[in-house]
């Protein structure tokens, strides 16, 4: 053989090789990326099924509390242990990280009537602090509530207390400013209203004049889950205005149950055990006139009022220490008896 021909083979040997490696190079990197996110895959998965045990151990503890406080009997109040408790729910550490039970702002009791928030709470919530949208069939409640808690006109709120009403009813008759199957169909796109009861909160963003602002600011009062009773020691001052009491009447029960650090949820509120005792005690601190004496024996004997509570929002925050800032939150609403009504589940990975 020619060594002009052997040296031009080998040439091309040596180019083969470097092919088959570079492409043996790429391979090898391909695979090794594939393999590497499917590790972070499975990673990610275990850290989510951690945290969502953490979380579940965070909704567990409160209705241990729930049970052990259903014990001792009596009313629910917002400086009970299940309602505020950084001691039972604030970063409390569960196998590799930790869950925090965050719960409403309470505030001082000037701030409570004006809507400022002043300060987190660790604990669950009672549902019987708020209106439930399926339970309540008064016009006037449901517009006060929009009102008092969207910040808008009464006519506004109007509309959409009434569409509210039209969007549960059976029948396709809508009220003068509301709105039935004639209205949504006209929408882009169209779609019919449910007539019956709400399935989720977020189903309240379809009725006639709700807007994203106005449900963000109405939220926190209202429930899907209660007896349509309203809890006397735990309502905020949204909640009393939407019930019908005066501003004098409101301002009295909240200054009274906060007792004299003007604070909501700490060891000096006072607590109503019977209507009699409310009465009676806001007589002796602040007076009562004979218009809001009226008024209060109205409200007391309508039925609306409870001094208990028996459903609990929870909303349970798994963590892991830094660097890894995954997380995982349940937000649930549970019976005093532990029955779980809702479940819900919202998981962060680490960036």
């Amino acid at each position: 053989m020619r060594p002009g021909i052997f040296q031009g083979q080998k040439g091309s040997i040596l180019i083969l090789t470097l092919s088959i490696l570079v492409l043996l190079s790429i391979f090898t990197a391909a695979v090794g990326r594939t393999v590497h996110q499917r590790l972070k895959k499975i990673e990610r998965l275990e850290d989510r099924a951690e945290l969502r045990s953490i979380a579940e151990s965070g909704v567990k503890k409160v209705r241990y509390i729930l049970k052990r406080d259903e014990q001792k009997g009596g009313p629910d109040f917002l400086s009970d242990n299940w309602s505020q408790s950084d001691l039972e729910f604030l970063d409390i550490p569960v196998g590799q990280g930790s869950f925090t039970i965050l719960g409403d702002k309470f505030n001082a009791t000037q701030n409570m009537i004006e809507g400022r928030e002043e300060s987190t709470v660790h604990g669950a919530v009672d549902e019987e602090r708020k209106i439930n949208i399926n339970k309540t069939s008064s016009p006037e409640i449901l517009t006060r509530l929009f009102q008092a808690a969207g910040g808008i006109s009464y006519e506004e709120a109007n509309q959409i207390a009434l569409s509210l009403l039209d969007w549960r009813d059976a029948d396709d008759n809508p009220y003068d400013q509301g709105a039935e199957s004639a209205y949504y169909r006209r929408l882009t796109p169209p779609y019919v209203p449910k007539n019956a009861d709400f399935g989720t909160l977020e189903e309240l963003l379809l009725v006639k004049g709700m807007t994203n602002e106005i449900y963000d600011k109405v939220l926190p009062y209202i429930t899907l889950y209660s007896d349509g009773l309203i809890n006397i020691n735990t309502a905020s001052w949204v909640i009393l205005k939407a019930l019908g009491f005066s501003d004098s009447l409101a301002r009295k029960i909240l200054l009274l149950r906060t007792g004299p650090d003007g604070r909501a949820g700490t060891s000096d509120d006072r607590v109503f055990k019977d209507f009699i005792q409310l009465a009676d005690n806001i007589t002796r601190f602040y007076g009562l006139n004979d218009v809001e004496r009226g008024s209060l024996e109205s409200f007391t004997g309508s039925g609306i009022l409870s001094i208990a509570s028996k459903y609990f929002s929870v909303r349970s925050i798994a963590r892991f220490p830094e660097p890894n800032n995954s997380r995982l939150t349940i937000e649930c609403v549970v019976t005093r008896d532990g029955i779980v009504r809702s479940w819900q589940e919202y998981y962060s990975m680490a960036s």
